[in-house]
Order: structure tokens, then C-alpha cells, then sequence
């Protein structure tokens, strides 16, 4: 790990939740994994085998339906962590994850979980409160999804992914992904571009989108 990526991680919401003592522990006993494009980052079923937090790209979380049909329900960003749920209680992952783009990630493993754990008071407890936030996030996921028009609920999506890392000039999103997250045809979402794209809001090009004003963007569903 680079000390730019140390003092990043340091710096994140669940990082500076810990003690001083113990976020330096946590970053002492993390390993580099680094995937390509497409690559799979977990399986659903499969046993967890640590949490981990992206450094860089992107991960897509996706389940595939009785249809068969691969549906993308979320991303995770630079800074984000997931894993928890089946490192708590150990059971399996809750879905599939993959890689959006060359993606690198510390990752602490379910040994390194449980010897921090017993180590160090704090761990378990702001990881407890990790779960938390997650569920309340889910929970607010499902309000905006039942309150929101198309419009606002795409605009929600896309702002996402520019909130904590607005250096990056676009993302790896196909339409097929965003009409999957929205719940609407893909036909519907590329309406929606085109006439965003004439406003001057985004520009698209194949399989990726870059949003011109955030602010603006944030405006149609705040």
C-alpha cells in the first residue's frame, strides 16, 4: 500500500471511526488485491473471506434473476467498504460482485478480523456500526425508489458515483446497468441522456457518462 493510499483510507468515513491505534493495525494487517475489468470479486453463497475497501475503479454487485437476466442493483466507490455482513455472522456473500474498470482494494482477511477483534475494543464495535449505517442506507434506498420519479431516481444514481470523488471525469456505466438500477427499459433511460445531453447536464459516449454540472444534477432529486 502507498502512503497516499494510507493516508486516503485514514481519511474515510470508517477508518476515522477507530482509534488512532487501531485504524493503523487494521492498515498493517490489509493485503493489495488488484483486479482487471470483469474480473469477480466475490460469489454469491460463497463463504466470505474478509471485508475489503476500494482504493481505486469501481465494483458492480449484481444478482441474476429466475429469468436468468444479470441485474446490477449497485456500485461501490473509492473509500466505500463492503464484506461485513458475512464477516460477522459468517455465512456467504449476499450477492456477486465485479470489477468496473482496472480496481485495487485493501482487503483484511477473516483471520486478521478476528485477531484485531480480540485485540482491540473498539473493532467490532464500528464494525457493528458499519453494518448499521448499511441497513439504514438500504432502507433509504427503498424510500427514494418508491418516492422518486424516473428522472430523480436516474439523477440520484449517477450523482452517486461523482459525490466522493469528483476528480474523475466519467464512469464506466452501460445504459443496460443504469435501467436495471432505475427499474425502467433501457429505452427510457436513453431518453432521459438524450435530453440531458442537450441541456448541456452530461455527455455520453459508449458505455460511459460524464456529468457536466453536479450540482444541477443533485438539484432534480434534492
Amino acid at each position: 500500500m502507498t502512503p497516499a493510499e494510507r493516508n486516503f483510507l485514514l481519511s474515510t468515513r470508517w477508518l476515522s471511526e477507530f482509534s488512532e491505534q487501531t485504524a493503523e493495525a487494521i492498515l498493517e494487517a490489509c493485503h493489495i488485491k488488484e483486479f482487471k475489468n470483469g474480473d469477480t470479486v466475490q460469489k454469491k453463497g460463497k463463504k466470505g473471506d474478509g471485508i475489503y475497501v476500494l482504493l481505486s475503479g469501481a465494483v458492480r454487485f449484481s444478482a441474476v434473476s429466475a429469468a436468468g437476466t444479470e441485474v446490477s442493483f449497485g456500485y461501490l466507490r473509492p473509500g466505500e467498504w463492503a464484506g461485513d455482513i458475512s464477516s460477522i455472522d459468517g455465512g456467504g456473500r449476499t450477492h456477486d460482485a465485479y470489477a468496473v474498470g482496472p480496481t485495487r482494494m485493501a482487503w483484511l482477511g477473516v483471520t486478521s478480523i478476528t485477531q484485531l477483534s480480540a485485540k482491540y475494543d473498539d473493532f467490532y464495535r464500528v464494525l457493528i456500526k458499519m453494518l448499521c449505517c448499511s441497513i439504514r442506507d438500504t432502507i433509504d434506498e427503498f424510500d427514494k425508489m418508491l418516492m422518486f420519479s424516473t428522472e430523480q431516481i436516474l439523477a440520484w444514481r449517477i450523482a452517486y458515483f461523482f459525490e466522493m470523488d469528483q476528480s474523475n471525469v466519467s464512469i464506466p456505466l452501460r445504459q443496460d446497468d443504469l435501467a436495471a438500477l432505475v427499474g425502467v427499459s433501457r429505452q427510457t433511460i436513453n431518453r432521459i441522456l438524450q435530453r440531458w445531453s442537450t441541456e448541456g447536464l452530461v455527455e455520453t459516449n459508449y458505455g460511459n457518462i460524464r456529468v457536466l454540472d453536479l450540482k444541477r444534477m443533485q438539484r432534480i432529486y434534492e
